[in-house]
């Protein structure tokens, strides 16, 4: 196991310091490896335990066996479909993040990476061995692996290098990058292997650019490696986590999320904050057919996130993690609907009738992987410990068996509160969570207009750390964290807040730790942002006075120059910098795109006594915080 031989490698630095054997066994603290592992979540402790969190499903390729990607448990499940039984488990060195499966079944492809090890691996895994039999290195939180019809390359999503890996499979090597929009989540292939289409999970544009901010499906040929298009959605796209391809290659399907975000956030009803959406690409005229919502007027459907399609196109499927259900949508009469004129993405009545679509509920919290076999439809929540089968029909009104994963295990305070952020069930009608507007717990690249103060828009903030530095917004109303938790259950998700669960809120965001930044090398500082940290802790810029280690803020309200055409206010609370390399559009108005354009405008920074090389080491240390 990697992460063990780092343990003993530690050990083994301890026990080079002594003079002899008995003076080096009483340097060694007898828990030193026990707590090395339970530090890297290898061995379950009381305030950790060995979560599974399902993420990913796949079928072999006879349907006999079903692999599921236990992400937090770093191991992958095989589910026998004939008895509906775990017949083996195994073990992989990270957390697992997605799977692809060769054409005969024989072999596993797993993207590993973590919060804590986001390098990216590609695991080829034996499934009679059950074991690891080859490593290829891979990019910043690697994930959603996918084979070519031929098995010979294997495509890979780097989610915070916004590029795609592409891997020589019988070389075992990866060959080159293909650059795409922003934080590419999920890529499917079509059955030809002609075009692999990836989605973009985030918009990235200025949050002030109100025209176009959109998610976008990049196109890409895979034949020459080059983007042949970047189909922008519907304007205030986001969260694009599920994507799936028509058998006959003419149309992918993104399930997504649509901020309204141009509207005050003072109802829930009737999508007036978010709609929860699938949209249908038309792949070769490279064009957004149409954008279909999932919702009820009534009855919100919240973050649409796994889904698929039957072999023969009878069928969709869409697992929705927020409200804890299962669409299964007569495809064909979606794909008319979708030619239609008119433009569907608010038109609730459209997937209403059961001649068209069945809401089933799900017994698993948070459903995000689904996957079908035949007739049958397999879900997991990431909060369960079991797989869910559904018999693929317009009559079905619930599971027909269940698959236990393993023993369940209680959740802990902090696991609550993480499951809670994700579930629409504390929100009016189930339109949204938390998740919603701070997907991952940081932010959706959008404005938002919420209640209270003077109603004008403010860019979604990042959750990291939000305990730590009070106040919580940016005008600074919402005093704390606490009492900004509170607070949004009522006035965002438009309930009274139990304190219970508040508390279990407030354990999550107290316990949540930064994702190591891709601007790092093998987790070390590159050479430049050494010398950025120089310059940081200089004289000659004034970084460290607003932005102290080692929250990298101050907390205090100031003007830092950057006007706003909609609030008379000029001070604005100074936000910390770390994992400021992943929280465009920046600002309180998400008026720059770039961090370096915002610091250039910055009245406090004193940039502009720098050198262009100077600058960009800064730059460079500040976005590898």
């Amino acid at each position: 196991h990697a992460k063990f031989s780092i343990a003993l490698l530690l050990v083994m630095t301890f026990t080079h310091t002594g003079e002899s054997q008995d003076k080096t066994r009483a340097t060694v603290p007898p828990n030193l490896i026990f707590e090395l592992l339970a530090l890297n979540r290898d061995i379950p402790v009381a305030a950790r335990p060995k979560y599974l969190s399902p993420t990913d499903l796949v079928a072999s390729p006879d349907g006999s066996q079903l692999f599921i990607a236990e992400q937090t448990a770093k191991r992958i499940a095989v589910i026998s479909t004939a008895t509906n039984t775990v017949t083996q488990k195994i073990q992989l060195p990270n957390e697992v993040t997605g799977l692809a499966v060769n054409s005969d079944g024989t072999l596993l492809y797993a993207t590993c990476s973590s919060e804590l090890w986001p390098s990216g691996i590609v695991c080829e895994v034996s499934v009679s061995g059950g074991k690891v039999v080859r490593q290829i290195a891979v990019g910043h939180s690697a994930r959603s692996p996918v084979l070519s019809p031929d098995g010979s390359v294997l495509y890979v999503c780097n989610t915070f290098d916004n590029d795609i890996s592409v891997v020589d499979v019988a070389g075992g090597r990866e060959t080159k990058r293909i650059a795409v929009v922003r934080e590419p989540f999920i890529a499917r292939i079509t059955n030809d292997g002609s075009v692999l289409v990836v989605a973009n999970s985030l918009p990235n544009e200025k949050a002030t650019d109100t025209l176009n901010i959109s998610c976008k499906i990049s196109l890409i040929q895979t034949a020459t490696g080059t983007i042949t298009a970047n189909i922008p959605l519907t304007i205030g796209s986001h969260s694009v986590f599920g994507l799936t391809i028509s058998p006959d290659g003419a149309y992918a399907f993104a399930t997504h999320l649509i901020g309204m975000f141009n509207l005050p956030a003072i109802i829930i009803t009737n999508g007036w904050i978010h709609t929860n959406n699938v949209a249908v690409i038309d792949i070769a005229g490279k064009k957004l057919l149409n954008d279909l919502t999932l919702d009820y007027s009534e009855q919100g459907a919240a973050n649409p996130w796994g889904i698929a399609c039957t072999d023969d196109g009878a069928f969709l499927c869409i697992a929705h993690s927020g409200s804890n259900e299962l669409s299964i949508i007569d495809m064909p009469k979606l794909i008319n609907e979708a030619k239609s004129t008119e433009y569907l993405s608010r038109k609730f009545s459209i997937l209403y009738p059961n001649t068209i679509r069945r809401r089933v509920p799900v017994k698993g919290k948070a459903p995000r992987a689904l996957t079908i076999i035949g007739d049958k439809v397999y879900t997991a929540g990431y909060f369960s410990d079991s797989v869910e089968v559904f018999d693929i029909s317009l009559s079905t009104r619930t599971s027909s068996a269940q698959i236990a994963l393993g023993e369940p295990l209680p959740m802990t305070s902090e696991r609550k509160g993480e499951y809670r952020f994700y579930d629409a069930s504390l929100c009016l009608q189930g339109w949204q969570s938390c998740h919603s507007c701070h997907p991952f717990a940081r932010p959706d690249a959008m404005n938002w207009i919420l209640q209270g103060g003077n109603n004008t828009p403010k860019n979604a903030k990042s959750m990291l750390y939000s305990w730590w530095t009070p106040p919580t917004s940016w005008a600074g109303r919402r005093r704390n964290a606490y009492e900004s938790i509170r607070s949004g259950i009522q006035a965002e998700l438009f309930l009274q807040p139990d304190e219970k669960l508040a508390v279990d809120l407030d354990t999550f965001f107290m316990k949540m730790k930064p994702v190591p930044s891709p601007h790092l090398e093998k987790g070390q500082l590159s050479e430049s942002a050494r010398r950025g940290r120089e310059i940081y802790y200089s004289n000659k810029v004034d970084c460290k006075l607003c932005h102290p280690a080692p929250l990298f803020t101050d907390n205090v309200s100031r003007d830092a120059g950057f006007a706003d055409p909609f609030d008379a206010n000029r001070n604005w609370v100074t936000p910390h910098l770390i994992e400021a390399w992943r929280t465009a559009p920046y600002n309180h108005l998400g008026s720059h795109d770039k961090l370096e354009d915002c610091l250039k405008q910055s009245t406090h920074s004193n940039a502009g006594r720098l050198s262009a090389g100077e600058f960009n080491d800064l730059m460079e240390y500040v976005l590898s915080l």
